[in-house]
């Protein structure tokens, strides 16, 4: 028998931004060829702007037009806000970041929400739709899609700071000369995690005796969101996971569970629509599922998640499945263990369903649980 907690804090909430901008990151060969042009026209000298972690929109001064491609390098780092404990950002608390961003997502009232804190990102005009830009290597804009317009960078994070500890350092953004006719598949705009709130931090956690919603996923059975601290506060060290159960090295404050009595099943599942990627689809791009999943002690309770890719009709066209760890796989220990699968993405594929599975082998509360549950297109 095992328990949990209760708590709040924000993490990865997919924000599909349906940019009016379709940004575009280059691919290796296109960045090639982008720096073969640079170095064949001596002309061409690339622009260097600082962009500070306080500043908020910087403007480049570089007006980018459609059809060309921008080779984009970022360097540095900055102190940005993490969490709070109504699950927004701040207040008190940051954390560095690279140009990528944190791993953590901002989920409310950031320049670019469904993107990690201090990720470096762009817009098109002083009322642009915000896009991730990251550390490059680029971005372009096609004609087809939008007008163009001079470039704006920030780094992302809430837009009123919270903390005097927060939007310190900045990054040295190098925009090389546009170079037209490169072919670059739609990858700019896909979020870092396409999974809803595959953290737990969307809300707040439960103690494990009642039922704790989990915001993004539909679920059956008593499926919760479990509070580390609170959980082993209540039920004790080693009797549910903690704060330092053996798990993901940068666990927030929740965790998901199978829940109280009486649930053998719970399920949580959620739709993804892949059509705003088909570009990226189309050139071949490949996922990877991953994610903490564990469970109590010896007992065999556990956790399994499973992405099903399914064509515009509805037809299943493949399967990947990472779990269950079993009380064996954990060495009889209360923890989380981490597991990956990935592949190409099937052709056709327009949606897929992500379900956590969590199965009870003995005793009254369901224990399988999970944490940190990712799913990554790849170019």
């Amino acid at each position: 028998m095992n328990r949990r907690w209760a708590d709040m804090k924000i993490r990865r909430i997919r924000t599909r931004a349906r940019l009016v901008v379709a940004v575009l990151v280059i691919t290796a060969t296109g960045l090639t060829a982008i720096e073969a042009s640079l170095a064949g026209n001596p002309q061409n000298r690339p622009a260097v702007v600082r962009i500070a972690a306080s500043a908020g929109w910087v403007d480049t001064g570089v007006d980018a037009t459609p059809n060309d491609a921008y080779p984009i390098g970022a360097a540095g780092a900055v102190l940005t806000a993490r969490t709070s404990l109504a699950g927004l950002p701040g207040p008190g608390r940051a954390a560095e970041s690279g140009p990528a961003g944190q791993i953590r997502t901002c989920y409310q009232g950031c320049f670019l929400d469904g993107v990690g804190f201090g990720a470096l990102v762009g817009k098109i005009g002083p009322s642009g739709t915000p896009f991730y830009v990251g550390a490059g290597p680029g971005f372009s804009i096609p004609g087809a899609a939008a007008q163009g317009g001079r470039l704006y960078l920030a780094v992302n994070d809430n837009t009123t700071p919270t903390s005097p500890a927060e939007d310190r350092g900045g990054y040295t953004v190098t925009i090389g000369t546009p170079v037209s006719g490169v072919t670059v598949p739609v990858y700019g705009s896909v979020p870092q995690n396409l999974i809803v709130n595959g953290n737990a931090e969307a809300g707040p956690g439960g103690d494990d005796t009642t039922v704790a919603a989990a915001p993004g996923w539909t679920t059956t059975g008593n499926f919760t969101v479990v509070d580390y601290a609170l959980g082993e506060a209540f039920f004790g060290p080693g009797q549910i996971l903690g704060p330092t159960s053996p798990g993901p090295p940068d666990r927030g404050a929740n965790f998901f569970s199978g829940g109280p009595p009486d649930s053998p099943i719970s399920t949580a599942s959620q739709t993804i629509d892949l059509t705003p990627y088909q570009g990226l689809l189309s050139a071949g791009a490949g996922f990877t599922l991953s994610g903490w999943l564990g469970g109590f002690d010896v007992q065999d309770d556990n956790a399994a998640l499973t992405a099903t890719f399914k064509d515009g009709t509805g037809a299943i066209l493949g399967t990947t499945t990472i779990g269950p760890v079993l009380g064996a796989d954990r060495g009889g220990t209360t923890s989380l263990v981490y597991r990956a699968a990935g592949g190409a993405v099937p052709a056709g594929a327009r949606s897929v369903v992500v379900e956590l599975v969590m199965t009870r082998a003995a005793g009254a509360y369901n224990d399988g649980y999970a944490d940190d549950l990712s799913l990554v297109l790849t170019p």
